[in-house]
């Protein structure tokens, strides 16, 4: 993908201060080197932007978005619902499954869901969106049984997304 600023854009951001959101920018990598040229032509402008890779440009800062806490082995019972890993799980499974809820049954089930998914929020997302069709048992089964591989239930996501959203 080519982007050439026009010499208009540039005037008209040279001194206004901007922020432009780009989400999911692995798409535009190519756009890159004119991001940068934007950036030098302009001193308010800042891009805020998602990427599973860098743009590698001048003044460029990553940060690194890390896993979602985890309960660890010795976390008492009352508290694995207040980890955030295990919170994510709740709520997209409360989104399709709108009566489901953490309980003294399914919580074991759903903390190692998301200890094998290392707390990584898609993976989360994906599982807990099949919570319609399976229990957390049943899902936690599907992952050990795939041990290894990708499991079916983190390779189907909603059809409405980009492909690069509906699998892990």
């Amino acid at each position: 993908m080519r982007f050439a600023a026009p010499a208009a854009v540039r005037l008209t951001l040279r001194n206004k201060r901007v922020l432009v959101v780009l989400d999911n920018a692995e798409q535009l990598l190519g756009a890159a080197p004119q991001l940068a040229e934007l950036l030098a032509a302009t001193s308010g402008l800042k891009f805020l932007v998602t990427s599973r890779t860098p743009l590698h440009i001048s003044g460029e800062h990553e940060l690194l978005v890390e896993p979602l806490a985890l309960p660890g082995g010795n976390a008492a019972p009352a508290t694995l619902g207040e980890f955030p890993a295990v919170q994510l799980f709740a709520q997209r499974a409360q989104a399709v499954q709108p009566d489901f809820v953490l309980s003294k049954e399914n919580i074991g089930a759903v903390v190692e869901i998301c200890r094998r998914l290392d707390g990584l929020p898609l993976a989360i997302e994906l599982a807990a969106a099949r919570a319609k069709l399976f229990s957390p048992q049943a899902l936690l089964a599907r992952l050990e049984a795939a041990e290894g591989a990708a499991p079916d239930i983190l390779t189907s996501g909603a059809r409405d997304l980009p492909a690069r959203q509906q699998t892990l």
